[in-house]
């Protein structure tokens, strides 16, 4: 059994093609997640996040029904100090 037969007969050249392959794959996976990230951070930065609506959303509620007289006056304070 010679030296490279290990490499499939490529010897040390071997060893770097599966080197550089891996480090490819692993340079290749690092800019994926880079994109990811850098599209959820800016989608995060340029409108308000879902969690941030919920309670806009739950308060615009709170006031529709104060206006349309379905709540009292004291229930509606209570219910926007809650949500603030």
């Amino acid at each position: 059994m010679g030296m490279g037969s290990c490499w499939g007969g490529f010897g040390w050249m071997g060893a770097a093609m599966l080197f550089n392959f891996v480090l490819g794959l692993g340079l290749l996976a690092l800019a994926v997640v880079g994109v990811i990230f850098a599209v959820r951070w800016l989608a995060g930065a340029w409108g308000d996040s879902p969690r941030d609506r919920s309670g806009d959303d739950a308060l615009e509620v709170v006031r529709t029904r104060y206006a349309r007289g379905e709540i009292s006056r004291e229930e509606f304070d209570r219910l926007r100090r809650e949500l603030a």
